[in-house]
């Protein structure tokens, strides 16, 4: 049964992430190994206005040395070296998100999306520090 993860990072990032071949990737081997080939991760912004804006599965894992994110681009060293590759299952598409807030969760939402139908066995967080 495929787990499902959280990951984050400002929206500048996702952007790169999606132009650049779907490609995320954390600070530490362990939690990156426990992810698997199938697995679910929801992509969360967390600025300028932070919650969910989709979904994909895990398709591949490989550690990279080379800059990627602005951040390591600034400081001239990887800092999330250990990434992997994602297909997207579902993004919302770029424009002016809407915060809605909810029992459940908070969503980065387009007025009229809804991703009630998601059903979620477990969610681990995937933290890139």
């Amino acid at each position: 049964m495929p787990e499902w993860w959280i990951t984050s990072g400002p929206l500048e990032n996702w952007k790169i992430a999606f132009e650049v071949g779907k490609i995320w990737g954390v600070t530490r081997i362990t939690r990156r190994e426990s992810l698997s080939t199938g697995d679910y991760v929801l992509f969360y912004v967390t600025k300028p206005i932070s919650g969910v804006i989709g979904y994909g599965l895990v398709r591949t894992k490989f550690k990279q040395d080379n800059p990627l994110w602005p951040q390591e681009i600034n400081e001239g060293r990887v800092i999330w070296r250990y990434r992997f590759e994602f297909d997207v299952e579902y993004c919302l598409p770029p424009g002016n998100g809407k915060r809605i807030k909810s029992p459940q969760n908070t969503l980065l939402m387009q007025q009229g999306e809804d991703f009630s139908g998601l059903k979620m066995r477990r969610l681990w967080i995937l933290s890139r520090s």
